[in-house]
């Protein structure tokens, strides 16, 4: 049986609170950034990153209703995944916050699933991602259909790929929650919802892995470690 606390090439962290966490978080990079490294994210970019890892100045980002409603739903659909799939032994992050993994030869490359599962018939060692997704617009529903993900959340999963060489690959199980809008209505109405599991294969992501570790690699061995900041880049 596999022993997460004790890997190969990652080490196991474990904080006594969300702010010991938040701390060294400061000095990594996370699945939630990786995209802005990319140019791909809408929240954060390279500038605000270099200022975490250098200064320790993270980018505050106020909760807002659809947040707390993910963090209060976490447990109940990892619950539903656990329920759906007896052929997995789901090992549960310990607290919220509390728990983050680094590249043993890399420390300055982290992740934080939202926990871990081995698949009993192979003994493999998997990474979970739970996402509370609403889906109002026609554009947000495309981008979640045909299997696929959009960019900043495959960017998050093949973040734990490169944190955690261990795993062999991720799934990001999605409780989406449909809504249209009825005639005359302001508002839209919750139509359904469903959970659907994304699977993130390492063997499918090679390429890509390596091009974003490359990335992270410069980033860290040119800009914060000499104190340069990252060029601007406007999108277009």
């Amino acid at each position: 049986m596999i022993n997460y606390k004790e890997l190969e090439h990652s080490t196991f962290m474990r904080f006594k609170s969300e702010a010991d966490w938040l701390k060294a978080k400061e000095k990594t990079i996370g699945g939630s950034e990786v995209a802005a490294l990319l140019n791909k994210s809408n929240w954060l970019t390279k500038d605000d990153i270099y200022n975490k890892m250098v200064y320790g100045k993270s980018k505050k980002v106020s909760e807002n209703e659809k947040m707390s409603k993910g963090k209060k739903a976490e447990k109940h659909i990892r619950t539903l995944f656990t329920l759906d799939n007896p052929h997995y032994e789901v090992i549960n992050q310990p607290t919220r916050g509390n728990w983050m993994f680094v590249r043993k030869d890399k420390p300055y490359i982290s992740c934080s699933p939202d926990g871990l599962f081995i698949e009993k018939k192979t003994k493999e060692l998997w990474g979970l991602e739970i996402k509370y997704i609403d889906l109002i617009k026609n554009d947000d529903k495309e981008l979640w259909e045909n299997d696929t993900l959009p960019e900043h959340y495959l960017c998050q999963v093949l973040q734990y790929l490169i944190a955690m060489p261990e795993l062999k690959g991720v799934i990001l199980y999605a409780h989406k929650k449909y809504y249209r809008f009825n005639e005359g209505e302001k508002v839209p109405t919750h139509t359904h919802s469903e959970q659907y599991p994304y699977v993130v294969c390492r063997d499918d992501y090679l390429k890509e892995i390596a091009y974003i570790e490359s990335k992270e690699t410069d980033f860290y061995e040119n800009n914060v470690k000499l104190r340069r900041r990252p060029k601007t880049v406007i999108r277009f």
